[in-house]
Formats: structure tokens, sequence, C-alpha cells
């Protein structure tokens, strides 16, 4: 169960500033439970003249007396151009989330406490290494993503990410280089009507020495294809 403060400014009508408190009141495990959070966001639209430019990053900072010690963030730029064919967007995010130093006493694993979903590429960073391989925590990720509106209903996105972990000792003891993976995801979405869209997704992950080393398929290429019906009643 949490219990959670969260207070939004509008700053000059160009930036959004998000304060958060989570504390952690009842939980499964132990770990989390008591967990203090302080969270801090932003979303910057900086020059009125260029409106397509957008900026935006998020930190949070995880503590629980002198057990837990855990930090997580991100930033993001990216520009989209409404007057091109297709309404293209660019974007990169950098991602950290902290893994735990096996040579201190504190536990600096971050924790995400809950998942949901608002965008591709969010909550699970890469179609088979965030959903299937690692979670939010000891991560540090490099994202390229281009966004296309192929038809009126229609949009095409294709993600490039190049993971690293930030405590490679932390996943196993044997690993000693942080490149993980590189992954690469094309996903469609297609809004049939009101009620339905259509997801077709393509993912391809080529492991690094960290993932050879830790995944017992870590030598050959990961590849994963999905589609997805989303009804809404």
């Amino acid at each position: 169960m949490f219990r959670a403060k969260v207070s939004e400014y509008n700053i000059a009508n160009s930036a959004l500033l998000s304060l958060s408190y989570i504390y952690v009141d009842d939980a499964p495990t132990e770990t989390i439970e008591g967990l203090n959070v302080f969270d801090v966001r932003l979303q910057i639209t900086p020059i009125p003249s260029i409106s397509g430019l957008t900026l935006e990053g998020e930190f949070a900072q995880e503590l629980k007396g002198s057990v837990y010690d855990a930090q997580g963030g991100y930033a993001q730029i990216k520009y989209h151009w409404d007057s091109l064919p297709g309404s293209p967007e660019l974007s990169y995010r950098y991602s950290a989330l902290a893994g735990d130093n096996p040579s201190t006493p504190e536990n600096e694993q971050f924790h995400s406490l809950a998942y949901g979903f608002s965008d591709w590429g969010t909550w699970f960073q890469g179609e088979i290494t965030g959903e299937h391989v690692l979670d939010h925590s000891n991560l540090i990720s490099h994202l390229y993503r281009i966004q296309v509106q192929a038809h009126e209903n229609v949009w095409v996105n294709f993600f490039y990410y190049h993971f690293r972990l930030d405590q490679p000792e932390a996943l196993q003891n044997d690993i000693t280089n942080a490149h993980f993976a590189d992954e690469f995801n094309l996903i469609t979405d297609w809004s049939m009507n009101d009620n339905t869209q259509v997801s077709a997704s393509f993912s391809v992950v080529i492991p690094a020495e960290g993932a050879k080393s830790y995944a017992a398929s870590g030598n050959q290429t990961w590849i994963q294809g999905m589609l997805y019906l989303t009804f809404d009643f």
C-alpha cells in the first residue's frame, strides 16, 4: 500500500514541474516496506518559436534508513515535425537505474515499485530485454526512436536500444563486461475504430558480452514477433 503526495506547477506556460513523495506503508517484501521515495519530474518546451522541441527528465531517490539508498532517472530530448509528411518525431533518451554495489553494506538496487503503460519503451525498455530478461534496476540504456504517422490511423515506430549494466557483478559474479545487449524494435499501431486497436511488433536482440555470460542462449541472436489486439468497452 502506497501513501503519496503529488504537487504540479506550470512555469511560464513552457514548463511543467512535478514533485512527488511516496511512502510504502505495506508491502509483500521487507526490502521496500517503509521505503521513502522522493521524485522530481520536469517537462520543458524551451523556445516558443520552436514548438516541436521538448526536453524532459525525471529523478527518483529511494531511501530507508541506513539499509537502502537507490537512485534512478532519465533525460530525454525529442523533436516533432508537424509540417513534414507523416509528422515524424525523433527522440533520444538516456536512462540510469542503479544496481546494488556488492562492496557496500547498503542496498542500492533501484526498485520500480509498480508497473504501468503510457507508451512503448517507457515501463518496459525493449520488447525482449525489458519484458523478459532485465527489469527496472541495474540498467543503463540509450534509446533512439523514430515515429511516423504512415496513415490517418496508423503509426510506425522504430527503436534502437544500447543496454549496459550499472553493476555487472550484481547481476552475476562472473560478469565483468557492462555492455549487455543491443535491441531493435519495429512496432506498428493501427486504430481500427474508437474501440479497437491492433499493434504488431518485431524485435531483435544482439547479445553483447554481458548477456553472453548471463543467458543460456547468450551466444545467439534473439528474435520475437508479437500481435496485440485491444478492445475498449
